[in-house]
C-alpha cells in the first residue's frame, strides 16, 4: 500500500524499493511485478518498464491496468502503432467499466468488428470524462468524411456545441442509442477512443487546432461585459480538479496564483465548482478577481467557451476547461505538479502537447513559486502568446 501511495505521488524511486524488497521475497508475484513497471511507465523509464511488463503480462495477459498504463508510456513516446494496440484495456479496467454507464449493454457489439466497413451504420459512444471527450473529438471531423453512416453520442452540455462546430445533426445525447433497443440498428459501436487508431498512426496526423467553435453572441456578451478592461491584459485562471483522487493531486492553491495579479492584468476566474473559501482569501489580501457570478462554468459550457475567447492568456492545471481551451485554440499554460499523475496527453518533457498546439506545459520541478515566477516571465515577456512552435 505504502508503495501505491508513493507511486501516485511520483515519488518513483522510494515506491520502486519498497516492491523491489517484497519481490526479492515472491520473484513470480504478478502484482509486485505489474506495480513496479506502472512505476517505471510514470517515470518515463522505457528500457525498465518494458522487462518488467513482458514479466508480468506473461503471468497474467488480462492485467488491463498494466496494459493501460504501458499504453500510456507508449503514448508519451510517440509509439502510436504499439499504445494504440493496447488503447481498449482502459475499457476493460474494472474502475472504468463502472463509470460507462452503457458498457454492459454495448460490450457484445464492441470488440468483435474493429476493422469497420465504411458504408456500415456506426454508433461512437462518448469517452467517461468531458475532458477525454473533447480530446477525442478532435478525431470528429475525419470520422464525418469517412463514415455516412454515423452517430455520435454525447454528454448533454455538449450536443450543441459539437453540432455548430462540425455542421453536422448526428449528435445525440448520451444514452439515446445505447440504453435501449435502439441499438440494434448499428452495425458497429465503438468508444470515440477506440476510433483513434484508425486516424492518429504517426506524430504528423496530430494536425488538429481550433476545432471546436464558440457561439457568436456568448463572445460578444462577454466582449462587452469586458470592455472596461481594455488596456489590461485578460488572462484566466484554473487552479482545481475536482475529480476523484487524481483532481486533489493535480490541483494547486488560489494561494499558489498570488503573483500574477498585477495592476496591469485582469485575471478572471474559470475555476468550476465552489471557491468560496478562496474568495474570502483573495479578498483578505486586497487581490481582485474577475468573477461572473451569474455563470455555471461546470454546466454552462457555452457561456464558458464563449469567455474563454475573451481571453489573452489562460493559466490551469489539468482539468476539463484546459480540453475547452486547448481546443478552442487559446493560448494556455497547463502546469502539472511534481505530485500529480501526468496523463497521455501533457508531455512535460518537451513541454508542449501534440493534440492542442496552443498549450504549453510547464512541470512543477522545485517548488511551485518557482514555476509561478517562471510563468510571469513569460506572460512579462509576450504581448501576444504563440506556443504552436514550441
Amino acid at each position: 500500500l505504502s508503495g501505491n501511495v508513493l507511486s501516485l505521488q511520483d515519488n518513483i524511486l522510494e515506491a520502486i524499493k519498497i516492491y523491489s524488497k517484497a519481490l526479492d521475497l515472491d520473484p513470480n508475484n504478478q502484482e509486485i511485478l505489474s506495480n513496479i513497471t506502472i512505476c517505471y511507465c510514470r517515470g518515463n523509464n522505457e528500457k525498465e518498464a518494458k522487462i518488467y511488463y513482458d514479466k508480468a503480462i506473461k503471468i497474467n495477459p488480462y492485467d488491463y491496468k498494466l496494459q493501460y498504463a504501458y499504453c500510456t508510456l507508449q503514448l508519451k513516446l510517440n509509439n502510436f502503432t504499439s499504445s494504440w494496440n493496447l488503447f481498449d484495456s482502459r475499457l476493460l479496467i474494472e474502475k472504468n467499466k463502472v463509470k460507462l454507464n452503457n458498457f454492459e449493454l454495448v460490450k457484445n457489439k464492441l470488440f468483435a468488428n474493429l476493422k469497420i466497413n465504411p458504408k456500415n451504420k456506426l454508433l461512437i459512444l462518448r469517452e467517461q470524462g468531458i475532458g477525454e471527450e473533447i480530446l477525442f473529438s478532435s478525431i470528429y471531423k475525419d470520422m464525418i468524411n469517412n463514415f455516412r453512416k454515423i452517430k455520435i453520442e454525447a454528454d448533454k452540455r455538449l450536443v450543441s456545441v459539437f453540432s455548430r462546430s462540425f455542421q453536422n445533426d448526428i449528435f445525440v445525447e448520451d444514452g439515446y442509442y445505447s440504453n435501449n433497443s435502439k441499438i440494434s440498428e448499428f452495425d458497429n459501436v465503438i468508444y470515440a477512443g477506440s476510433m483513434i487508431k484508425f486516424f492518429r498512426k504517426k506524430r504528423t496526423d496530430f494536425t488538429n487546432s481550433n476545432y471546436l467553435l464558440a457561439r457568436n453572441d456568448i463572445i460578444d456578451k462577454y466582449k462587452e461585459k469586458l470592455s472596461n478592461y481594455k488596456q489590461k491584459l485578460k488572462i484566466g485562471i484554473s487552479w482545481k480538479s475536482v475529480i476523484n483522487i487524481y483532481g486533489n493531486l493535480k490541483s494547486l492553491s488560489i494561494k499558489d496564483f498570488e503573483p500574477l495579479f498585477t495592476s496591469d492584468r485582469l485575471i478572471i476566474n474559470l475555476q468550476y465548482g465552489s471557491i468560496e473559501n478562496d474568495k474570502k482569501y483573495l479578498s483578505s489580501q486586497d487581490k481582485y478577481l474577475k468573477i461572473f457570478d451569474d455563470l455555471d462554468l461546470f454546466n454552462d459550457i457555452e457561456s464558458c467557451m464563449g469567455l474563454l475567447k475573451n481571453l489573452d492568456l489562460f493559466i490551469t492545471v489539468s482539468n476539463s476547461t484546459a480540453h475547452f481551451a486547448g481546443a478552442l485554440g487559446i493560448p494556455t499554460i497547463l502546469i502539472c505538479p511534481k505530485k500529480s499523475s501526468t496523463y497521455f496527453y501533457w508531455n512535460t518533457s518537451s513541454g508542449s502537447s501534440i493534440w492542442y498546439k496552443n498549450i504549453k506545459v510547464l512541470k512543477v520541478e522545485s517548488s511551485i513559486n518557482k514555476t509561478i515566477e517562471q510563468i510571469n516571465n513569460i506572460v512579462e515577456k509576450n504581448n501576444e502568446f504563440n506556443f504552436s512552435n514550441q
